[in-house]
């Protein structure tokens, strides 16, 4: 079962707990421009080891993996995140790794997505997912940052940055949510970033 606890930022505890995922804000505080957060990327690190999510001012993607917190930029490289640095959204688990698969491509994103939908139906609980290889190609995203007053997520969305990358070695990291549980979330995301081009 999946339980769920809301706490303030005054409440926070340290600590990860096993198969506990853990979220600061909401997707609907996201959608409606809520952009400035009051959680660290440090005490972020504290509750899992990979996730995603985003920075102040919707300030590029945030990707943890390894416990190590990075910023996707507009021209698709990273940047490793300071701990002191907050975000108004993000999703980490202490990820444990489960059954491994293996996937052969070339697939498109559906396919992909279809692909890991097919292995976690039923489970009945977000499920982490955690993708390392060798692509041959991968189209990656990130979105300026915004000034406030912030616009909707849908209008900042809209200036987002392509980059295609080529024969990139790295790691995707995402999550697949249940369907039907009235919060609207969707069945599998993975959102991801090669994990390559890294600058201190």
């Amino acid at each position: 079962a999946l339980h769920v606890e809301l706490m303030r930022h005054r409440q926070l505890r340290a600590g990860p707990h096993d198969h506990e995922l853990f979220q600061t804000s909401t997707v609907q505080a996201l959608l409606a421009g809520a952009f400035d957060g009051d959680v660290t990327v440090g005490e972020l690190l504290e509750h899992g080891d990979m996730g995603l999510g985003t920075l102040n001012g919707l300030d590029g993607e945030l990707i943890v993996v390894d416990g190590q917190a990075f910023k996707a930029n507009l021209d698709g490289t990273l940047a490793r995140v300071d701990s002191s640095s907050r975000t108004p959204y993000a999703v980490v688990v202490p990820f444990v790794t489960g059954e491994g698969l293996t996937f052969r491509g070339p697939f498109s994103d559906a396919d992909l997505k279809r692909r890991l939908a097919d292995h976690v139906t039923g489970a009945g609980r977000p499920t982490a997912i955690r993708i390392a290889g060798l692509f041959e190609s991968v189209r990656v995203r990130s979105v300026p940052k915004q000034e406030s007053p912030y616009p909707p997520l849908a209008e900042a969305i809209a200036q987002q940055q392509v980059t295609d990358l080529a024969e990139v070695s790295g790691t995707m990291v995402g999550f697949c949510f249940p369907e039907n549980d009235g919060l609207n979330w969707p069945h599998c995301d993975v959102l991801n970033w090669p994990h390559r081009s890294v600058r201190s």
